[in-house]
């Protein structure tokens, strides 16, 4: 099993959040967690195995980079994996900004929806 920490990021396990490029790399663990949409939030590319649908946000994790025009796309993308009862992985490099930002925009459009 691949080297990962996940931080299950909604309350039915459909939405991940890895602190690791690996993990989001590592086919043994997309397969255990049933992931089916993949959201990379960085410059970095994965290679694709074809077995989920790949969103990439070419973003860099610096205070100048401006992540909030992409987050309108990532809860759409989100929203739709769900609508058909898929589970996201949504992943950066470190797992610090990038990727929680992502999924604090995702809580905060069901909150105020």
């Amino acid at each position: 099993m691949c080297p990962f920490y996940l931080l299950k990021s909604h309350r039915k396990s459909t939405l991940w959040r890895s602190s690791s490029f690996a993990a989001a790399q590592c086919p043994e663990l997309r397969k255990k967690l049933g992931i089916t949409h993949l959201i990379s939030v960085c410059r970095e590319l994965l290679s694709s195995s074809g077995d989920y649908i790949h969103l990439q946000i070419y973003v860099e994790d610096t205070e100048y980079s401006d992540l909030l025009i992409h987050l309108p796309k990532t809860t759409q993308f989100i929203q739709a994996a769900f609508e058909e009862g898929g589970r996201v992985l949504i992943h950066c490099i470190m797992g610090v900004s990038r990727s929680t930002t992502v999924v604090a925009a995702f809580r905060e459009l069901l909150f105020f929806a």
